[in-house]
């Protein structure tokens, strides 16, 4: 066990250690409250998306803070354990994994929260993002079908190094329909054509202008 001297050697950094630790969890309640105030609205998207980047930027600066407090102590620690600092290495792989899958991803810009997206198989919208995971809003995987489950999924970051990821943000609020149109071989579909671009664009003109903005938006 630690002798009483060896504890009081580290008191400052414990108690500066506790300080971040407390700031950083005040920060990220006031975050969550000023920004999910009504969760339902018509930012709620954005405010998760905000939501999203805060988390990650205050967990970057706790990890930071962590780092220079005890940078003495890990020096010494790595110094004197080189093979256990190599074996830590190892055994944290996969964390170290996850926060490369977190840096391509962002870096990629592939997707965002409230976007649909496919990766490894698995197909929901995303409601928030860390460095180490992805949390997803499950939706049924089979077929051209776009109705929730239900669950929530958790994928690893690690998983966008080597998987691909589809993004479905135009199935969201659209959906490509096809309409077959059957006729007789003695009538020429020219007039029918015609008349079905004709009908196709007064019916489309009302949503011409959204349709247009979302699909410069993708």
């Amino acid at each position: 066990m630690p002798s009483l001297d060896s504890l009081e050697g580290l008191a400052p950094q414990l108690l500066s250690t506790l300080l971040l630790t407390v700031a950083y969890l005040g920060l990220r309640t006031l975050a969550q409250r000023q920004l999910l105030r009504d969760p339902l609205g018509e930012g709620a998207d954005h405010a998760r998306r905000v939501l999203a980047n805060v988390k990650s930027g205050l967990i970057v600066l706790l990890l930071i803070g962590l780092f220079f407090i005890w940078a003495p102590e890990i020096r010494t620690f790595a110094l004197s354990l080189t093979a256990f600092t190599v074996a830590i290495i190892i055994a944290t792989k996969e964390l170290i994994l996850c926060v490369s899958g977190s840096v391509l991803r962002a870096a990629s810009g592939a997707f965002s929260v409230g976007d649909w997206i496919e990766v490894g198989g698995v197909r929901g919208e995303v409601l928030e993002r860390t460095l180490l995971s992805t949390t997803l809003q499950e939706l049924h995987a089979d077929g051209p079908v776009h109705e929730y489950t239900g669950r929530t999924v958790v994928v690893p970051n690690s998983q966008f190094l080597t998987a691909t990821v589809r993004n479905e943000r135009f199935y969201k609020r659209y959906v490509i329909h096809s309409f077959p149109i059957v006729l007789e071989r003695t009538m020429d579909p020219a007039p029918v054509e015609a008349r079905v671009a004709e009908v196709l664009a007064e019916e489309m003109t009302p949503y011409a202008e959204v349709a247009q903005r979302y699909n410069a938006l993708i």
